[in-house]
């Protein structure tokens, strides 16, 4: 499967690969087909689009597993507490940067 799907030598599969390597790698093998099959999705989604009055989604011609993963939120998304602070911090930075007039 490793040797077919993503173009591993086999020697290196049978003699060097960690376990560890050969779980990532089944675990994420469908990334290097992933962008063929979102052309392949586009395509078929202009195609029914422009052949219907009625409005579809890209996921009514076809749906990935990784499309829900899309919907899940962000765990690098700022928080509104975060985002308060930050603007906060920006604000005292602001004042530190600015220039002051010098008295004559």
């Amino acid at each position: 499967m490793l040797t077919l799907d993503l173009g591993i030598a086999p020697d290196y599969v049978l003699d060097e690969m960690a376990i560890y390597e050969i779980t990532s790698l089944i675990q994420h093998r469908d990334l290097k087909y992933r962008e063929q099959w979102e052309m392949t999705r586009l395509l078929g989604y202009i195609t029914a689009q422009s052949h219907t009055t009625k409005r579809i989604k890209i996921t009514d011609i076809i749906k990935f597993a990784w499309d829900d993963e899309r919907k899940e939120s962000d765990p690098d998304t700022p928080t509104a507490d975060q985002i308060a602070r930050l603007q906060e911090m920006a604000r005292a930075y602001e004042g530190m940067f600015t220039p002051t007039e010098k008295p004559e």
